[in-house]
């Protein structure tokens, strides 16, 4: 299934013990075959209403113990003028001009996108490097 719909992507691939790579649109569902899902900078190029109907499909697959992993670039609250800091701001300008309602978001923000898709967990959220963050929905 995988090679049909994402030949070149799937190819590319690197294979993991106790991972599974699953083709699919995640706008329509997400098999839940686990007892979490990754995505990786998928969030920033969507809108608010698309955001929340990937998170909403995630929160419908997963177990009731269940979490949603995501990284993503977090815009600061408070800016800073500092170089490293400016970036999720450039990125921020990028996602509005060449998207169709994408942007960077602050952690509020993502915290009021997983509470309105159904999860009631805390957001955890652990910097990363390079103004790159995990984020941690959980039920």
């Amino acid at each position: 299934m995988a090679k049909k719909y994402y030949p070149y992507s799937f190819s590319m691939l690197v294979l993991h013990a106790g991972v599974k790579h699953i083709a699919g649109n995640m706008f329509e569902s997400i098999s839940n075959i686990g007892d979490a899902i990754f995505l990786k900078m998928i969030l920033h190029m969507q809108n608010d209403e698309d955001c929340i109907k990937i998170l909403k499909n995630c929160h419908q697959a997963l177990p009731d113990n269940g979490k949603m992993i995501a990284v993503e670039i977090v815009l600061p609250t408070i800016p800073d003028l500092a170089q490293t800091a400016r970036y999720p701001f450039q990125m921020d300008m990028i996602m509005l001009s060449n998207s169709r309602g994408g942007k960077e978001r602050t952690e509020l923000e993502f915290a009021k996108l997983a509470t309105d898709s159904g999860f009631s967990g805390a957001l955890r959220t652990t910097y990363i490097l390079a103004n790159y963050w995990v984020l941690e929905f959980s039920k």
